[in-house]
């Protein structure tokens, strides 16, 4: 006798069973229909107890049924009525175990897959999943019951070879689809981009087609085989960098270093684009007129990218104009019109002097003092401005470009501290304490400094209590990060080691202060 006889027999046994069972199953669907908001928003592992005691529930319901019908139909000493009864109940109590276990199989899938991220298993991999499950319930019925014969079978294969021949492009499809299944080039949620420059959404992947929910909200319903055949770009989901570039041709008067600087500017200053990792200016082409300049962004997912992109274009017009640079488009057609020469110039260190804030708190002699021991530099990418442990001569102002800072632990790793960018000053441990700098400095992109004379700065700036203070702050500061970064605890005591760096500018503040 198997687990269902006894179990069937004891329910028979102890009858006030049955109803109780029967009411539960009513009572469970009364309570799925209240709460199927609550039961909607269940995590994985509450919905994994939920089911199992739903499953429950419904086989013991079957079970109880079977009794108060075989109860009911047993009075009226109708035999035959009765084992039809049991035949179908017992049937229906291996499909409800087949179905628990698709079930609890795909809530698992749910959780540990990355092929599924909307809380939902596509359509195809559903039906092979509870397809594979009922065959197997149905399998261990059939083996129970002694049904499984050789004629079973031979039927069932003739079948199957008249069905195959009859539906040979929907079978096509449904390999298809297991194959992208197995596969999983894309997963629900991402956006894909077809041969014909056709994009959409993935939605579902069923047994004959993938569903794609395009840009006007239309669906495109892509037969499995016709998908698997094609090359698509796979522009991922919103968990995943979308990386684009785009070119801006500019006029070839205009010096390629001040072009790049303007266009890495505009990338640094737009919000929707991400800042690590770093946008990228590089110079395409300058074999042709005019010159074509490749800008390098990066969105934090492919729909984010036509928000972003708007703002950069936007944000260039407007750093263009100002700059007095019109972009080149290119021209297929001969003109025979003459144009007016773009001329565009580095700004002087006037220029870049009275754009300082700090400046303001000076007067006039003073400012002629700093222009006349101030110029400005531009220098190549991966150039090394200051090295840890130099001494520089002079205070560094970015005007434009990256720096990156770094400094050496105590295992002769290079670590990096951070980014400088445009307004920001280096050179300043040099001035504050006159000791060389703790960290290096090595330009990321093109860079434009305005360079002041060490000495002749820290002179006015002497006078200037509030300024004085701003400065050592800011290297207290990273004197702080650098000192966290290198960990050496152990290092010997001495006038150069960042730790007594440290306290010397803290007197120095302190005393800043009292003034």
């Amino acid at each position: 006798m198997d687990l269902i006889s006894l179990l069937d027999t004891f329910i028979a046994e102890h009858f006030w069973l049955a109803p109780i069972g029967t009411g539960l199953l009513v009572f469970w669907i009364w309570l799925r229909y209240r709460l199927r908001n609550a039961f909607h928003h269940m995590s994985t592992g509450t919905y994994q107890v939920a089911n199992l005691v739903q499953g429950i529930i419904c086989l013991f319901a079957i079970l109880s049924l079977l009794n108060l019908f075989v109860f009911a139909v047993g009075m009226e000493r109708m035999d035959d009525l009765t084992d039809t009864l049991k035949f179908w109940a017992y049937l229906l109590f291996h499909l409800v175990i087949a179905f628990m276990a698709a079930r609890a199989l795909e809530l698992v899938w749910i959780s540990k897959s990355n092929f599924v991220t909307e809380g939902y298993v596509p359509g195809l991999p559903r039906v092979l999943l509870y397809g594979v499950a009922f065959l197997l319930g149905l399998s261990a019925f059939a083996s129970a019951n002694g049904l499984w014969t050789s004629g079973v079978f031979i039927s069932t294969g003739a079948l199957a070879a008249v069905i195959a021949f009859a539906m040979q492009q929907t079978l096509g499809d449904f390999f298809s689809g297991i194959s992208l299944s197995v596969e999983h080039p894309f997963k629900i949620g991402d956006w894909l981009e077809l041969e014909d420059g056709t994009q959409g959404q993935v939605r579902d992947v069923n047994w004959r087609a993938t569903r794609l929910r395009a840009w006007d909200n239309s669906t495109l319903i892509i037969p499995n085989g016709v998908l698997a055949r094609q090359t698509f770009r796979n522009l991922h989901g919103p968990d995943h960098r979308y990386s684009p570039w785009y070119t801006v041709t500019l006029p070839a008067e205009i010096d390629p270093r001040l072009a790049k600087a303007l266009l890495l500017d505009v990338a640094l200053n737009c919000k929707k684009v991400l800042q690590d990792p770093l946008p990228s200016v590089r110079l395409a082409d300058s074999t042709t007129v005019p010159y074509r300049y490749m800008v390098w962004l990066h969105y934090k997912d492919f729909p984010s990218m036509f928000a972003g992109r708007e703002e950069f274009f936007r944000n260039m017009h407007y750093a263009l104009r100002e700059a007095g640079i019109q972009t080149a488009p290119e021209i297929q057609e001969v003109r025979f019109q003459r144009t007016e020469k773009t001329e565009v110039k580095h700004p002087s260190v006037r220029h870049m002097l009275q754009s300082l804030d700090f400046t303001s708190a000076f007067d006039e002699e003073e400012k002629e003092t700093l222009l006349n021991r101030s110029y400005a530099e531009t220098i190549d990418m991966g150039s090394v401005l200051l090295a840890e442990g130099e001494t520089s001569s002079s205070v560094d102002i970015i005007w434009n470009g990256l720096i990156e800072t770094s400094v050496v632990d105590e295992h002769g790793k290079t670590r990096t501290l951070g980014t400088l960018s445009t307004g920001e000053y280096f050179g300043l441990a040099s001035m504050v304490l006159d000791i060389p700098s703790f960290q290096t400095f090595t330009a990321l992109t093109d860079v434009t400094l305005l360079r002041i004379d060490r000495k002749c700065f820290k002179e006015l700036a002497s006078t200037r209590d509030e300024l004085l203070l701003e400065l050592s702050e800011i290297v207290y500061h990273r004197m702080a990060k650098a000192e966290q970064v290198k960990k050496t605890p152990h290092q010997p005591d001495g006038p150069r080691t960042i730790r007594n760096m440290l306290r010397q500018v803290e007197n120095f503040v302190g005393k800043t202060r009292l003034r």
